[in-house]
């Protein structure tokens, strides 16, 4: 007989969960996807601020087929899949050298409204910029990492799946590969390194950069 994991006082089996690392112990299932209110608790979990705060701890290694799962259940309820409608870190698709394996992203466009309403002056994202490539660049604290991923003491984890080739404002506006950029937009060339990665860009399972940062919020005058 197959194993069966309860939630909210129902059995539900293993295909019933995006995580899913040993089929005989349920107690491993994680992120359960049978309905729309699963999927998208299991979306918010995967995401760089969690669902309700909490984010999900999953390997590294099994991110891109959990991330399969979930976006395809949240398709099938009619919900947005992880990273649609995001007004940031907008791949500029046509810029993608396929030779090199380097895709051009939008990181952040000035004086546009975030997924969060908030938004940046072209004076804070020079800034902004110049920090993180002084830091990133000199190995300092900046990272990069996959999905937001942390170890166990909350420490950002890096990864070798893709560099980060260089970040700078756009001086004015301007259309890279086909795509209008405007002026004071913070742009970022990445290399690809992963091949499972590589083809997840390709099919449009990951589609932006996500940028983690600390700011100060001023009023809005």
């Amino acid at each position: 007989m197959a194993e069966t994991k309860s939630v909210d006082g129902t059995q539900h089996p293993a295909s019933d969960f995006a995580y899913v690392p040993d089929a005989t112990k349920p107690s491993t299932w994680k992120l359960p996807i049978f309905d729309a209110r699963h999927a998208a608790a299991a979306k918010a979990a995967l995401s760089s601020g969690g669902f309700r705060g909490n984010r999900v701890s999953i390997p590294a290694s099994a991110l891109p087929g959990v991330r399969r799962k979930v976006n395809a259940a949240n398709k099938k309820f009619g919900q947005n899949a992880i990273g649609e409608k995001s007004m940031q870190a907008k791949p500029i698709m046509k810029a993608v050298d396929e030779l090199k394996r380097e895709i051009t992203f939008l990181i952040y466009e000035p004086n546009v409204p975030d997924a969060h309403g908030e938004f940046a002056s072209i004076e804070t994202l020079s800034k902004a910029c110049q920090s993180f490539n002084e830091c990133f660049f000199n190995k300092q604290i900046a990272v990069a990492s996959l999905f937001h991923m942390r170890d166990e003491n909350e420490n950002i984890e890096s990864t070798d799946s893709f560099d980060i080739v260089k970040t700078f404002i756009v001086p004015i506006d301007s259309i890279i590969g086909e795509t209008p950029v405007s002026e004071g937009s913070w742009v970022a060339v990445i290399k690809i390194k992963n091949d499972i990665l590589w083809q997840l860009f390709l099919d449009g399972e990951v589609s932006g950069l996500s940028m983690g940062a600390k700011g100060v919020v001023g009023a809005n005058a």
